[in-house]
């Protein structure tokens, strides 16, 4: 079902081309359903898709707050292993090999 909803949307965007895709992968797996074969003779005829009736939206309440979110965000850890700068150095105070251009390995010295 969910080749047919992409169906429907990239129709009523006009992407024939794309949502005939989708519809074909519908259409091989159930060649009679009924939907899928009336969409895919309007994309092949290049006519607007036919028109779904839509439920109306509810309302969801108040409006999504979004300066209440971002307080909720504001003593989020930061992630572990993240180092503000590289480091030439690991942990132990010993160099780390870098590869070069001339693919050998070169020695970086900590300070």
């Amino acid at each position: 079902m969910r080749c047919l909803h992409t169906a429907e949307l990239l129709m009523q965007i006009g992407r024939m081309s794309e949502a005939i895709v989708h519809l074909g992968m519908l259409m091989a797996a159930d060649p009679r359903h009924p939907r899928a074969a009336v969409l895919m003779a309007s994309a092949l005829s290049g006519a607007p898709s036919v028109e779904r009736s839509e439920t109306p939206r509810k309302e969801t309440g108040a409006p999504f707050d979004w300066d209440a979110a971002e307080g909720d965000t504001d003593e989020i850890v930061a992630p572990a292993l993240v180092e503000a700068e590289p480091s030439s150095e690991d942990e132990t105070g010993r160099a780390r090999g870098v590869l070069g251009s001339d693919s050998r390995r070169r020695w970086q010295v900590g300070a």
